[in-house]
């Protein structure tokens, strides 16, 4: 079994990049809204086979920690953007934020330098990135990193 992964240790995190995008409705979204709170970056696509695994276990997060203070934002990289996302929002009953970002536009530039997808970044209450992911990871390992966010103090 692998080590538990944890958060990046805070005097080595660096505040996240702001930005600003759509919901699905065309409402504007910045990042610096959900500071105060823990939260997790999903860059996703409907057509790609893990990033659909995962958010199952992203919507059982958010459930169970939302009111703890836990915020997970979809934000895919579709082409077609809500065309295609709205219709995977609503077959799935997807319980949390969701923003549609350009392929190769600036956040998926700064937040997905690879191109691969699912990337993960979890941020701590202040804005700092505490952890990112490349991949399909078991959702003990997210729940893990962010019960310890959760808990910490500053």
């Amino acid at each position: 079994m692998a080590p538990a992964m944890a958060p990046i240790p805070v005097e080595k995190r660096l505040v996240a990049t702001e930005f600003e995008a759509n919901d699905l409705k065309g409402k504007s979204v910045k990042l610096s809204q959900y500071k105060g709170k823990v939260v997790i970056l999903d860059f996703w696509a409907t057509w790609c086979p893990p990033c659909k695994k995962g958010i199952p276990e992203l919507m059982q997060l958010h459930a169970e920690h939302q009111k703890s203070g836990l915020e997970v934002i979809g934000l895919s990289l579709d082409d077609k953007g809500a065309a295609v996302v709205q219709p995977f929002v609503d077959k799935n009953a997807v319980n949390y934020t969701m923003l549609l970002i350009a392929p190769r536009g600036t956040v998926a530039q700064t937040y997905v330098p690879s191109g691969r997808i699912p990337t993960m970044h979890i941020l701590d209450r202040q804005g700092r990135i505490a952890q990112t992911i490349v991949g399909l990871v078991p959702k003990e390992t997210i729940a893990g990193i962010v019960r310890t966010l959760l808990e910490e103090k500053s």
